[in-house]
């Protein structure tokens, strides 16, 4: 018998399989159960094939999905190899952070699991193919170490931002200013209120006097990274709301308060962007 065969029947080989299954089946749990939580109406009978081209098409799609998870799984228990349990560990985040985007009723890998089986096999064998030539060398041993392990903590951590709101948990400081320009011919006068949604602390609060054709400009308005109401209201009355989230943070130069003029009357907006 062959090495090769010998590595194939072995216990370890068996037991890598049979939790990479036990995962792959628990994943699959985990998208039927997103699935209903975010469909208003799934029919799970479609499940059931009618045909033989159905149970195919069922059999590709969601053990493409059982896949996604068996593999790393199944890899990590029998190499110890981390960075395919990386891979999927960002398809599942990304996932859960929006279940609802496209046309898809799944996660990507239910139509792309075979690009993603490739992946954690090349994955899996570099690190693998690495361990051999580095073992030897302690300091080579531990740079393999550290990049194996950044690149699975860039993953994770990747994943982790578009999930979790981590301005809640670590605060993050970022000031952004506010500008209200008036394209009109005609000075206005218009009240500026940011208030904090999480704490309801009104954390600016003042009535700008801008002349026709003017701007100005006020530093510091916000300083942390959260989610705030813009609430505007002219001297006329007209009023405008606006969300700004988190994810603003990210592209946004400055608040910005149009009075008058091409983008209409009144409107919050984040600088850059349109009405």
């Amino acid at each position: 018998m062959s090495g090769f065969e010998l590595l194939l029947l072995s216990t370890e080989t068996t037991r890598a399989v049979a939790l990479g299954a036990v995962a792959g089946t628990v994943y699959l749990l985990v998208v039927f159960w997103i699935i209903s939580r975010t469909t208003s109406s799934v029919d799970f009978s479609k499940f059931v094939p009618d045909s033989a081209n159905g149970a195919l098409a069922i059999l590709y799609f969601y053990g493409g999905v059982w896949l996604t998870w068996a593999v790393p799984v199944a890899l990590f228990v029998r190499f110890g190899t981390i960075l395919p349990l990386g891979v999927a560990l960002l398809e599942l985040l990304l996932y859960a952070k929006m279940p609802d985007a496209g046309d898809l009723a799944g996660p990507l890998s239910m139509i792309a699991w075979p690009i993603y089986v490739a992946i954690f096999l090349l994955l899996a064998g570099a690190e693998v193919v690495s361990l051999q030539f580095v073992q030897h060398s302690a300091t080579l041993l531990l740079a393999r170490r550290v990049v194996v392990g950044g690149l699975f903590a860039g993953m994770l951590g990747i994943g982790l931002w578009r999930v979790l709101p981590v301005w809640r948990v670590v605060p993050v400081r970022k000031t952004l200013p506010l500008w209200v320009e008036n394209g009109g011919r005609v000075a206005h006068q218009v009240a500026v209120e940011i208030t904090d949604d999480e704490t309801g602390e009104v954390v600016f609060d003042r009535t700008i006097e801008v002349g026709a054709r003017d701007k100005v400009s006020l530093e510091d308005v916000v300083t942390q990274v959260g989610r705030y109401r813009v609430f505007a209201e002219l001297d006329d009355g007209t009023t405008y709301e606006f969300d700004l989230t988190p994810r603003h943070f990210e592209r946004f130069r400055a608040i910005l308060v149009w009075v008058e003029g091409e983008l209409g009357r009144l409107r919050v907006l984040g600088q850059g962007t349109g009405p």
